[in-house]
């Protein structure tokens, strides 16, 4: 089970919170342990949902359409609630594989027709496990609203993005598992990609790699740098700029393999290496030799980027420097976020958090990015671990 049920119930009770209701797909799998590509890919909002009610006396409910029953029948969850639509034709003489079965029994017993929407039958749900007037933590504003106008105009929301990641944010063992997997895998799919990075090459090449093989592996490849007009600038659009002789580049790239995400990062140097590069990425490297035992249980986001700040401060690279310490899991940024924002939140780090801290150095008219960016899992002593495998010193071709 992914969920870290302990810290759900606590996180509920300090909101007073008699349910969460889980729309967004991350929080349907995290709640559930369903997940399937149809939600996260083809239709990311009202596939499915999960109810956990507070009171362990009321079962948890998985509510899914017809056609998701084949991959519903993995959830813990003890109730299911499944909207009648997509049926298979089943001739008399059929004879079905236990999974089929199975699909056919579970159909039988929780399919429920004749209902409005999908959002109307998480609200029978809802009435069903006795929460028609309780105080209930959704994260769809518009499953709310609906839900108020109907069956539970006697409730009380309250919206819960934030409230989710408070609870993902410190990992359980599945969960940790699954993220050292999809390290390796983006660390594997990274590696070949920055083989490309070559003079003459294009980007575009380089960025299509990477996706293809995180594909290839079952995996999502999200972004990675792009081309630019005169330097090999992060996220520019022109896949079409070829590297350059003595041209830096960042390579970041972002990606989830099941589920959850992954996120290194290096740079690549096309010889000749300037001394400038040299020194600035040196000065990264001790940087991140002195600050990351820092990542302790006790210890904030906030104080690891001052500590960065004030380690390189009257050094060349001290001006230009970006530390950024974030939470990584069911989203790249899986902590609680003030909307609109961008990591103004304090993070005090607990033992089993995983969290990305990068040194960044952006210098406009120099040309590209410089970066060195790891993912930590807090651990209770010894220091935090690494899950990645990547050397720290830049790749050179």
């Amino acid at each position: 089970m992914l969920l870290n049920r302990d810290r759900a119930q606590a996180v509920m009770e300090r909101h007073n919170l008699d349910a969460l209701v889980a729309v967004r797909p991350e929080n349907v799998l995290y709640l559930s342990d369903y997940g399937s590509t149809i939600s996260y890919n083809f239709s990311r909002w009202g596939m499915s949902a999960a109810v956990l009610p507070s009171d362990t006396q009321r079962p948890p409910t998985l509510v899914v359409r017809e056609m998701q029953l084949f991959d519903a029948q993995h959830t813990w969850m003890p109730e299911l609630r499944v909207q009648k639509s997509h049926s298979y034709y089943v001739p008399d003489n059929a004879h079905l594989s236990p999974s089929e079965l199975r699909r056919e029994e579970l159909a039988a017993r929780y399919g429920v027709g004749g209902v409005p929407n999908f959002q109307r039958l998480i609200g029978q749900a809802l009435v069903e496990l006795g929460l028609a007037s309780g105080r209930i933590g959704c994260d769809d504003s518009r499953v709310m609203l609906e839900l108020m106008e109907n069956e539970l105009r006697e409730a009380e929301f309250v919206e819960a993005t934030n409230i989710f990641r408070e609870i993902r944010v410190v990992k359980t063992e599945p969960e940790i598992k699954r993220m050292r997997e999809s390290a390796r895998v983006n660390q594997t799919a990274l590696e070949s990609a920055s083989n490309l990075a070559r003079e003459g090459v294009a980007m575009g090449e380089v960025i299509r790699h990477y996706r293809m093989l995180m594909n290839a592996y079952g995996g999502y490849g999200s972004h990675i740098t792009g081309g630019g007009e005169e330097h090999p600038w992060m996220h520019h659009d022109d896949w079409g700029y070829r590297l350059k002789a003595g041209d830096h580049l960042l390579l970041d790239p972002a990606g989830s393999y099941q589920f959850y995400w992954a996120d290194q990062a290096r740079c690549v140097a096309i010889e000749p290496v300037s001394a400038k590069f040299e020194e600035i990425y040196g000065l990264l490297i001790d940087c991140h030799h002195a600050v990351v035992p820092l990542i302790q249980p006790g210890a904030s986001s906030h104080e690891i980027e001052h500590r960065s700040r004030e380690f390189l401060e009257g050094t060349p690279a001290g001006p230009g420097l970006l530390p950024l310490v974030h939470s990584i899991g069911l989203e790249q940024y899986d902590q609680p976020q003030v909307l609109g924002e961008f990591f103004t939140e304090n993070l005090i780090f607990e033992p089993g958090m995983i969290v990305n801290y990068e040194t960044l150095y952006p210098e406009l008219g120099w040309g590209g990015m410089l970066v060195i960016e790891d993912t930590f899992l807090v651990k209770e002593e010894g220091g935090p671990e690494r899950l990645g495998t990547l050397p720290v010193a830049a790749m050179l071709r």
